[in-house]
């Protein structure tokens, strides 16, 4: 019995060594960064990501993240990121600075409405003799297209009323107004069936002062953000109306709505007239 019992040990004792034994190789190659992510590059100069992602996440708390990703370049030792924000494209304003990543992704705040201008540069691997990438691969995420930028002493009205493109009314169109900027409205900017976004800085507010004869008209809707406008001088026709020769096609009986005698002489504005973060006086 005694003989038979130290066979059934050392059997054991072997099997485990055994195991022990393939659980150590196995370890020993999984841990092995040059051999998995080199791809056989070695001795070269690196191109960075030829192609950066964008993904937004929700958090718990209802806020925004946006999620950058990027192919792995083989032989890299990580990634250089840098994000700005791009609201006043003369004033750039760092979100990121020189992060070192890593991994192929990362995520930050996200601000609403905002621009942001991202650069991922590949970074060198001195174990594999790779050097940094010259140049980094850079990519605009756009929350608005602005389709024109009304500059200190230009007219907003002027604008609105002669060189306001037409777009289709499933098209918004996004006026971006300089931080800080006050433009004076002396005449009523009839944005006609356009739907629109006046659109100014969060952090620097430009100022719209309304004169005796200003005033913002619209039959397609139209969004106010982050301006401050004043009031103070303005005729009593209000800072939105609507338009004293609407069109036809706002008509209920176009629209094909039943309201009886109630809804006949009605018009109907279908994209919304938003004020987003603005200040009245």
């Amino acid at each position: 019995m005694k003989s038979k019992m130290k066979i059934k040990i050392k059997l054991v004792e072997s099997l485990w060594l055994l195991a022990m034994a393939l659980f150590i190789v196995s370890c020993a190659k999984g841990v092995d960064d040059s051999e998995t992510f080199s791809g056989g590059v070695t001795n070269a100069q690196l191109e960075s990501p030829e192609e950066i992602n964008f993904a937004t996440t929700t958090n718990a708390d209802g806020s925004e993240n946006l999620k950058l990703s990027w192919s792995v370049v083989m032989g890299a030792g990580g990634y250089k990121v840098n994000v700005h924000n791009m609201n006043d494209p003369v004033n750039p304003v760092a979100v990121v600075t020189d992060s070192i990543i890593d991994g192929s992704s990362m995520s930050f705040a996200k601000l609403e409405d905002t621009n942001y201008h991202i650069s991922v540069l590949a970074l060198g691997n001195e174990k594999l003799n790779n050097t940094d990438a010259q140049t980094a691969t850079e990519k605009d995420y756009k929350a608005f297209e602005a389709v024109a930028t009304i500059h200190e002493g230009e007219s907003l009205a002027e604008y609105v009323n002669n060189d306001m493109p037409d777009f289709a009314q499933n098209l918004e169109q996004c006026i971006v107004l300089e931080p800080g900027v006050t433009y004076q409205l002396d005449a009523i900017a009839d944005f006609g069936m356009n739907a629109v976004t006046l659109r100014g800085d969060v952090e620097n507010r430009p100022t719209i002062v309304i004169g005796t004869d200003g005033g913002l008209v619209t039959q397609g809707g139209l969004k106010i953000k982050n301006v401050n406008i004043d009031c103070t001088e303005m005729s009593a026709k209000g800072v939105i109306s609507l338009s004293s020769t609407p069109s036809e096609a706002l008509t209920t009986t176009s629209l094909g709505y039943q309201g009886g005698s109630l809804m006949a002489d009605c018009y109907i504005i279908n994209n919304p007239i938003i004020l987003q973060g603005c200040n009245l006086k």
